[in-house]
């Protein structure tokens, strides 16, 4: 693997790296247990991969679906493929190396410093770089994995048993709002009366 010449080789910026890239699998860790204690399963100090693994072998719940699940399966192997170098890192000290005239972060696992000839994992800065990305990026899509979707509230006993018997008294109709007819004038004394057949009718 090339080693990568990085724009500065101060100490300070290989650690910032590195501290950034620990974040970052730190927030996809988190993201696991929060899916785990969903899931019904109680992490109790597990390591990552361990973590992984129970995960993977969780079973669908009602908080826990199997839509989820399946999302969330290929991102637990895009982590896992990461956790060789993680580990490595996490568990080895940093030291720059300079090689031809470009340098590269050097980690040696622990589990390793005491053999005879140990694995040496090399890393560039801008590689370093790159799987802090990816590995926040993960995170993300693990905390974002698409939850089961809510069911609506049971009915209410009132709304089960159907519409209640009780029916409101009616209401009478409003009274007619109708013009009053027209009263008709009392009728003149001399109605229907011809002056000119009266015999009585005196000439004047």
């Amino acid at each position: 693997m090339p080693a990568e010449m990085p724009t500065n080789h101060d100490p300070r910026e290989w650690h910032n790296a590195r501290s950034n890239l620990l974040d970052a699998f730190a927030e996809a860790e988190a993201a696991i247990i929060a899916l785990l204690k969903r899931s019904g399963a109680k992490p109790n100090g597990e390591m990552l991969g361990q973590k992984i693994e129970l995960l993977r072998a969780a079973k669908p719940s009602p908080q826990y679906s199997k839509t989820q699940r399946a999302n969330v399966g290929p991102l637990l192997d895009k982590l896992e493929q990461m956790l060789e170098i993680r580990n490595d890192i996490v568990h080895g000290k940093l030291q720059i190396a300079e090689i031809a005239g470009q340098y590269s972060a050097i980690f040696v696992n622990t589990r390793d410093a005491g053999e005879l000839a140990p694995r040496v994992r090399m890393i560039g800065l801008s590689a370093m770089s790159r799987l802090r990305h990816e590995t926040a990026r993960l995170a993300r899509d693990l905390t974002k994995a698409p939850t089961p979707a809510s069911s609506p509230p049971p009915p209410s006993p009132a709304a089960a048993v159907g519409p209640s018997a009780y029916s409101p008294p009616a209401i009478p109709a409003p009274p007619s709002l109708a013009p009053p007819r027209p009263r008709e004038s009392p009728a003149s004394p001399d109605a229907g009366w011809d002056r000119a057949a009266d015999p009585w009718r005196q000439s004047g």
